[in-house]
């Protein structure tokens, strides 16, 4: 007689989010690690999402080296609302120039992506493609007229 399947037999991808699954703030929840690792040793893809568009892909792929997680394995991938973002864009709109608001993950997934961040040399008459706000934990005045300026 053949062993019974399990529920994770039923399924070959599995998303997974990182904030509060995988780490709580900056503590690793090792059981969630190990469950992981013993999906992506099945052959099992994994893909771990977040929303946070602070940090690139490649942050959150070192974060989770650290952790202990098998992510150079090609069954994982993290896909985050910067990396969304950025090839949205790049699919539906195309390449360009954008004035971004937001930290360095948003605007390193959109370079990745072939668009062209223009924040450290904007001025008031530029014209840009796109406006693009994420998470900026140093918004100021000045960002925000930058960005509105941008738009008209």
């Amino acid at each position: 007689m053949s062993e019974p399947k399990g529920i994770v037999d039923n399924f070959e991808c599995f998303l997974i989010d990182l904030d509060g699954v995988i780490w709580r703030g900056n503590r690793v929840l090792k059981e969630a690690v190990e469950s992981v690792n013993k999906l992506i040793k099945r052959g099992k893809k994994v893909v771990f999402l977040s929303n946070n568009a602070t940090k690139s892909r490649r942050e959150f792929e070192g974060k989770l080296n650290l952790a202990g997680v098998m992510i150079s394995n090609e069954n994982a991938m993290v896909v985050s609302s910067a990396y969304a973002t950025a090839i949205f864009i790049r699919e539906e709109l195309g390449t360009g120039s954008a004035y971004v608001v937001g930290e360095e993950g948003l605007m390193e997934e959109l370079k990745l992506a072939g668009i062209r961040v223009v924040n450290d040399r904007f001025t008031w008459n530029m014209p840009v493609d796109y406006v693009v706000v994420g998470l900026d934990r140093t918004f100021t005045y000045e960002k925000l007229a930058c960005a509105v300026n941008a738009i008209y």
